[in-house]
């Protein structure tokens, strides 16, 4: 088998911080996985969930295989699991840690099966669309060509009917590099604060850790019924582990906040809520609070 197929779309390293901790000592430690509406949860080894093969791997001429945006990804969940062993230890924060936290956040972000499956979706129906006028001018008489309306120049760059399907086949091999670039600078100037929990319980995680909440979506007319950086009621969450969250608000609140009981229910909630068809717990347990949809503010992930 090629070596680095098995590509891991939620890091393995990091759902290792979800193992159950009373996993039997001749067991291979495990995770347990529940469906994201309900049901049973399964006991999963961290290696064998939330992968696909190849991914992220760019395919070249001869049968190659690029490896550049696995090794990446793989650099960065190496650095982030050095910082979380020195949150847990108390280390001093830095800006070392502000950076690296803030990169892993937008990887997150970009990198999902959920996300993958978005950018595709939206890149085919304009492929589609380009397609169907293609066959459409193909069809017309010289006459009915000779009659069309003139053309404006675009402003800025084209792009071809073969770069859409690109985008549309392969979104993570040709989107995923820039999305991080663009979105981890716009992380790390909001503000960072760390949710911390000492309750048995602690925070669950997904397989779309990185969670954007926006509680005044539903408040604005459309198009503006959208969640986004540019509005300043954004939440970002990110479990870190089962004792840390991380979010991030442009609001002006305190670096730490202890939280227990209803509050890490509430960020237990906005991970359930957006994650794409499962999420993580230490343990066989579930709160129906994580399921309650009556203030109707389920997030998007995307």
């Amino acid at each position: 088998m090629s070596k680095h197929k098995k590509q891991h779309y939620v890091p393995r390293g990091y759902l290792s911080a979800w193992v159950d901790p009373e996993t039997p000592i001749d067991h291979e430690p495990y995770v347990w996985v529940f469906p994201k509406d309900g049901g049973a949860g399964r006991k999963k080894a961290p290696k064998n969930i939330f992968w696909e093969g190849d991914m992220y791997t760019i395919s070249v001429p001869g049968g190659g295989r690029d490896l550049r945006l696995e090794h990446g990804l793989q650099s960065l969940e190496t650095e982030f699991e050095r910082v979380r062993r020195s949150i847990l230890a108390g280390v001093e924060w830095s800006d070392d840690h502000h950076a690296i936290v803030c990169a892993f956040a937008a990887a997150l972000h970009a990198r999902t099966a959920s996300q993958r499956d978005h950018i595709a979706s939206q890149w085919r129906e304009v492929h589609e669309m380009m397609m169907e006028m293609d066959r459409h001018f193909r069809a017309m008489t010289p006459e009915e060509i000779s009659n069309l309306p003139p053309t404006v120049p675009a402003s800025g760059a084209s792009i071809s009917m073969e770069e859409v399907e690109e985008l549309a086949t392969q979104p993570m091999q040709t989107t995923l590099a820039s999305a991080i670039e663009a979105s981890a600078p716009i992380i790390a100037s909001m503000t960072l604060t760390l949710a911390w929990t000492d309750d048995d319980q602690g925070f669950i995680t997904s397989d779309a850790p990185c969670v954007f909440f926006d509680p005044d979506v539903h408040t604005r007319p459309f198009p503006y019924n959208n969640i986004g950086f540019a509005y300043k009621t954004l939440e970002i969450s990110v479990p870190l582990c089962p004792r840390v969250c991380a979010l991030f608000t442009w609001q002006d609140i305190p670096p730490r906040l202890d939280v227990s009981g209803r509050g890490v229910a509430e960020f237990n909630r906005r991970t359930r809520f957006g994650s794409h068809t499962e999420f993580v717990n230490t343990r066989d347990e579930v709160d129906p609070y994580w399921f309650d949809r009556r203030l109707d503010l389920a997030p998007r992930s995307g």
